[in-house]
């Protein structure tokens, strides 16, 4: 079995992929370009009917809707529709 210490020249093949290989990622291939013409995405209106309680739960299920109605606002993707301008009431 060749001691590689003692031996430089054995050393030699795998450095020398080591530095062609660097050198092909280190080459770019080419400048990539874009152009960002608007970041703005309209949020979709959403209706979020208030959750049923009964025997003492109407505290919670209005907790539940709101946290609900708040998470999907902050997203940035929907527009909780306040529960007035519902069409069935």
């Amino acid at each position: 079995m060749p001691n590689c210490i003692c031996n430089p020249s054995a050393m030699l093949g795998p450095v020398m992929a080591l530095f062609v290989c660097l050198f092909i990622l280190a080459v770019p291939a080419g400048a990539v370009t874009g152009d960002v013409t608007g970041g703005r995405i309209n949020p979709l209106p959403i209706a979020i009917a208030p959750f049923l309680a009964g025997q003492g739960g109407e505290e919670a299920a209005g907790t539940i809707t709101s946290v609900i109605s708040n998470n999907l606002a902050r997203s940035g993707y929907f527009n909780p529709l306040p529960p007035e301008s519902f069409i069935e009431q």
